[in-house]
């Protein structure tokens, strides 16, 4: 009976806290690096990043924001005439033009927006605003990273 009770109670612990792999990809040199996040019981999930360098990162992600629902149109409509003159005569052109863009997100509530900040021993912050499917560990997701030397980054998981 105990050894049942503690088995399951171990199968609980492995299922709420876990990890999983992602990469980072350097938008300036092409590099690509993994990314190693692990979930934590109750608290915010951590990420560590071993760049080329050798400079290890670490921080936590901070899942936030609901859902996107944007509904919007666009209308662009112009008129416009043009008059040329010269030795042949004078030529008049007349001219009207429109566009129209109709954008919609659909409602889901499965996807969820975050951040993620880490630091490095030698003062490197990144930061990364990221898109994922809800269970941010078991889920997928990305979003655009930069840090505080100019890097720009693209994160997946």
């Amino acid at each position: 009976m105990k050894r049942a009770v503690l088995l399951t109670l171990l199968t609980a612990a492995l299922l709420l806290a876990g990890s999983a792999r992602g990469k980072l990809y350097n938008l300036k040199t092409g590099e690509v690096v993994q990314v190693l996040f692990k979930s934590h019981f109750g608290g915010n999930p951590t990420f560590e990043i071993r760049l080329n360098t050798g400079e290890l990162i670490t921080g936590e992600m901070i899942r936030g924001g609901g859902p996107d629902v944007i509904v919007g149109s666009s209308h662009t409509q112009a008129t416009g005439s043009a008059v040329a003159t010269g030795p042949g005569g004078t030529v008049v052109a007349n001219g009207q033009g429109q566009a129209q863009t109709n954008s919609s997100w659909v409602h889901n509530p499965l996807l969820r927006k975050g951040n993620m900040i880490g630091t490095g021993p030698n003062g490197l912050l990144l930061r990364c605003n990221y898109s994922a499917q809800a269970g941010l560990i078991r889920g997928h997701g990305s979003g655009p990273c930069e840090d505080n030397r100019g890097g720009e980054y693209t994160v997946t998981f």
